[in-house]
Order: C-alpha cells, then structure tokens, then sequence
C-alpha cells in the first residue's frame, strides 16, 4: 500500500501506518497538528531512504523496521517532540532543524539488523552521533545489540564524554540475550557483558551517583549462580 496523502488532515492528532511505502519527501506536511507518530515496516521510496518528519506538535515519533527496511537519514522539526523510539537494521543519521529537540525527554534505541566485521566500527560512530543528535534526552533504554556495539570499542568510551547533558536514567534492556545475533566479530559473552556494564553506566551517565540504572534481565534465563554471583556481587555493590 503507497502512503501518498493528496488532502490536508488539519484536526488529525494521531497516525498509525504499517507497511507502507511512502515516495513523498515530506509524506506528513497535510497533518499539521500530528501529535502522535507511529511507522511499523513502512518501506520508503524516496531519494536514498531519506525520512522528512516536520510536525510542530508532534511528541511521540516511533519507528519500527523489523524486516528489513532501512532510514538511511531521517530529518526531524519537532520541537515539542518528547518520545522517541527507532528500532531497525541500521543506525539512521538524524539531523534536527535550528534549535534541535529542547523538551526531548524519552529515547529508545535498538538494533535488529547484522553487521558485518568492517561496519562495526562505522555503526559505533553512528550510534555516538545519534546519541549527540538526542543529547537533552533525560532517560534511555538500550538493548542487548547497542551494548554488544559499544562493547566492541571500550577504549573510545574512555576518552569520550557522555553525549547526553543531563542523563537521568538509563535502563538496559536483556530480555532476548540468548536469541540475538548481530556481529561478525563474536558476539560477547554474559559475562563479558556484565562486566561492561559499570564502564557503560560511567559514560552514559557521567558518574552521577543522583541518576537510576536498570537491567532487565533475559525471559527465561535461569543464571548457574556459583558461576556469576561473583559478578553480580561486584555490580550490586559498585551501583549501591
């Protein structure tokens, strides 16, 4: 189905489309007082997979691209924008108008897709642009893909500040740990992850002992506990 809107929606508040292919640059100029956004596996047509989002009112944005279907670049002029959710295959460069996202509040970023052993190092600097692009976000959810990048390069993060400006909380998301497989490089172990997580914590959120850290540990993982309660002993107590 083509998304192609040939008439002004003027009082439409809240827009749901999936799978759609959408051909028009700026698909959403008819909706003026969008406020709600929502693209599930929506194909884009459109000059080198670019996605135009200018809504004044919009506050919600998600985009969810399970099969497949990439946003190389996604323009965003939402100043009130105050949820964003991306799932896909791909990091998108997002780029922002004047003024950027001033009341931006939630983020949420995942990974779905593969990468190859010469774009790991390509998709780390997109996600630390992303995150640059996203920086007055007060809380962010991760999940087990985005960590696994982050993890490939820990030497960046020591010379990094954090992208974020004022990051107060970050939750990472473990539900799906044993089904997941995103690198060419070896996927990392549970316990190369665990002990990740405190460097992680430190640069997302510049060790601020006032900021919330959440794990959300995998469905159905029953962890040996002689194995790992040495680990989890040293997060409790590092985090406390």
């Amino acid at each position: 189905m083509f998304f192609e809107p040939r008439s002004s929606f003027k009082n439409l508040t809240n827009l749901h489309l999936r799978r759609v292919i959408i051909t028009n640059l700026d698909p959403f100029s008819g909706f003026p007082s969008l406020e709600k956004l929502r693209l599930v596996d929506c194909r884009l047509n459109t000059n080198g997979t670019v996605l135009n989002v200018h809504l004044p009112q919009l506050s919600e944005l998600t985009i969810s691209n399970r099969n497949y279907q990439r946003v190389n670049r996604c323009e965003l002029a939402t100043p009130k924008l105050r949820y964003f959710e991306y799932r896909g295959c791909n990091i998108p460069h997002l780029t922002t108008h004047q003024g950027g996202l001033p009341v931006l509040e939630t983020v949420v970023i995942d990974h779905n897709g593969f990468c190859g052993l010469n774009q790991e190092k390509i998709m780390f600097d997109d996600v630390v642009m992303l995150f640059n692009t996203l920086c007055n976000a007060k809380s962010l959810t991760v999940f087990l893909s985005i960590v696994h990048l982050l993890l490939l390069f820990p030497g960046e993060l020591v010379n990094r500040r954090s992208p974020f400006r004022d990051l107060k909380c970050l939750k990472v998301d473990f539900s799906f740990f044993l089904t997941q497989h995103f690198f060419e490089s070896r996927d990392k172990t549970w316990r190369e992850t665990m002990e990740f997580l405190p460097g992680l914590r430190d640069y997302l959120l510049q060790k601020s002992h006032d900021a919330e850290f959440t794990v959300i540990y995998p469905n159905r993982f029953k962890i040996k506990r002689k194995r790992f309660d040495g680990i989890l002993k040293r997060l409790i107590s590092y985090f406390i």
